[in-house]
């Protein structure tokens, strides 16, 4: 089913947009020094961001999106009620 997401011609055309991404979280990373963690700027926001712009999501709500990623998949970093918080959160509104 998702196979059609995932095709070397749909790839191939997010690219620059891919890049345009990488390149300002690299520069946001660079600009608040040393020490760098390419984890949380750079391989965890990217891959988030990338499925935000498959899904049509704003700009504007990535951050979001990202959060409730951070939260959903990290099970035992946050308490029940940051998850339970995170699952009440209104969803952003996705263009059509």
């Amino acid at each position: 089913m998702v196979g059609k997401w995932f095709t070397a011609k749909r790839m191939s055309a997010l690219r620059p947009r891919m890049e345009e991404m990488t390149d300002r979280l690299v520069d946001t990373m660079i600009e608040q020094g040393a020490p760098a963690d390419l984890v949380s700027h750079v391989a965890f926001p990217l891959p988030v961001y990338v499925i935000c712009t498959m899904l049509g999501v704003p700009e504007g709500d990535r951050d979001l999106f990202k959060a409730w990623s951070d939260t959903f998949l990290n099970m035992t970093r946050y308490t029940r009620e940051e998850t339970d918080a995170a699952h009440r959160t209104s969803p952003p509104t996705c263009p059509a």
